[in-house]
């Protein structure tokens, strides 16, 4: 038998209570989740961005320090010193030339004009009287102001003047160890963003400890010493500038190199560093000769040879009246009777510079070798060119079977008539590459050419 949904329980004659199923009719819906996840996906970019920079800083301040460790340095930059494009030596004083001959015309010939009345010439009026004119007309004044300018232009120069100071250790009689100290003068040359590049005389750097430089403002670092040249005696050294202040850093000037081949007999000079033998020396004076010549491997270099007093010692810069290095200042070429201050002309010596301030080799053939100029030739019979006077041992030259009295006349297209010729076409030539060497020997039936293979080293 059937009975209500709602009736009452047969067993129990109960009627069972109606429940309230609403609820199952209800729709249950999500919370929605997109706007926390792009606020998720926000706080996570953030975190990335700001993990990556920490990263950074982090690799840039250990890379050196990681690098020191390993041994692993990172190169300077390049150090470019610009040289003249002038090769030519030195122009010597013009002798005054002659009067021209001076040819009339017809016209001028068929109605002469007399000749007027030859007065007395007189007598050419002396360099050593016109100066010694102007002194007299010149004022204690006017002498004072003149010191002062020069002083004003050996200050300035002077900011780029250095004291370079070679530490070694050496046992007393006592068996104790003594630090003992050698100083030079020595000139700023190049600076790049974290170094300092100091030209200096490469004698008292040998076989020491340490060296040190003391700049014109009195701030004393330590230098690298970087290579040197056996021709000249020159070194450069190297000083990092990551310990200097912005204050020490304005205080020191590059000096600037000038141009040696416009340099003349009679022009002013001014001597800075210790041409005297005493650190921060300033003396004045005049160039007295231009042509003396010093003869080096594949090289030669005029010397600036001044009135200027100095000492067997004395080292430092020639610089002119508008504060430009002019000259390197190397006793060692001195005249031995005299102690007059000599410097080795700066305008030659700017590709060797360049060279040592990067720490290069340069092309090498190994000879010593003096200009055969059209006069010699004529009063010798000696063919134009170089001859060479000198040959290296064991050098590429040696090698390749050039002999003494060999006059050079081309290397490789290059015609050579001249040193600066020579220097120019070897400094175009990099080691290891062979080359052809045209060079005149005399025999018995005169002087004939002979072409050498020569491959070119490095020193």
């Amino acid at each position: 038998m059937n009975m209500s949904e709602n009736g009452p329980d047969p067993n129990t004659g109960e009627t069972p209570e109606k429940k309230d199923s609403s609820f199952i009719r209800e729709t249950i819906k999500r919370k929605p989740k997109k706007k926390r996840f792009f606020i998720n996906l926000l706080l996570v970019c953030i975190m990335a961005a700001a993990a990556a920079a920490v990263a950074a800083v982090v690799f840039v301040t250990m890379v050196p320090v990681v690098e020191k460790a390993s041994g692993k340095v990172t190169p300077p930059p390049r150090v470019t010193i610009p040289a003249e494009t002038v090769t030519a030596t030195p122009v010597p004083t013009a002798e005054p030339s002659e009067k021209p001959t001076i040819v009339p015309s017809p016209s001028e010939t068929a109605v002469p004009t007399p000749e007027p009345t030859a007065e007395p010439e007189k007598e050419p009026e002396k360099e050593e009287d016109k100066e010694q004119e102007a002194l007299k007309e010149l004022s204690i004044t006017d002498y004072v102001l003149l010191q002062d300018e020069l002083m004003a232009v050996a200050k300035e120069a002077s900011k780029a003047v250095v004291t370079v100071t070679a530490i070694s250790s050496q046992m007393d009689y006592f068996n104790q160890s003594v630090e003992n100290k050698q100083q030079i003068s020595g000139v700023v040359i190049a600076r790049t963003d974290d170094a300092l590049y100091i030209l200096t005389e490469s004698g008292i750097i040998e076989n020491i400890e340490r060296i040190q430089v003391t700049f014109a403002d009195g701030f004393i670092a330590d230098a690298i010493f970087i290579k040197d040249d056996a021709d000249t005696g020159l070194a450069v050294l190297r000083v990092n500038t990551d310990g200097m202040s912005s204050e020490n850093l304005e205080a020191i000037s590059s000096a600037s190199l000038g141009n040696s081949y416009f340099a003349n007999v009679g022009d002013t000079v001014i001597a800075l560093g210790s041409p005297n033998g005493y650190p921060g020396s300033v003396s004045f004076g005049k160039i007295t000769s231009t042509s003396s010549i010093i003869q080096g491997v594949d090289c030669e270099y005029n010397l600036l040879i001044t009135d200027v007093i100095g000492s067997a010692e004395g080292s430092g810069i020639l610089v002119d009246l508008n504060g430009n290095v002019i000259g390197v200042i190397d006793q060692a070429f001195g005249n031995d009777g005299t102690q007059v201050v000599t410097g080795i002309a700066i305008s030659q010596l700017k590709t060797l510079l360049e060279q040592l301030s990067n720490g290069e080799t340069k092309p090498y053939i190994g000879i010593k070798a003096s200009e055969v100029t059209a006069s010699i030739s004529e009063i010798t019979g000696i063919p134009k060119g170089i001859i060479v006077t000198e040959i290296e041992d064991e050098s590429p030259a040696f090698f390749a079977g050039l002999s003494e009295m060999d006059v050079i006349t081309q290397i490789g297209e290059e015609k050579i008539a001249n040193m600066s010729q020579y220097k120019a076409a070897l400094e175009k030539l990099e080691p290891g590459t062979a080359v052809s060497v045209t060079a005149l020997r005399k025999g018995a039936e005169g002087y004939t050419d002979i072409s050498f293979d020569i491959t070119i080293g490095e020193i």
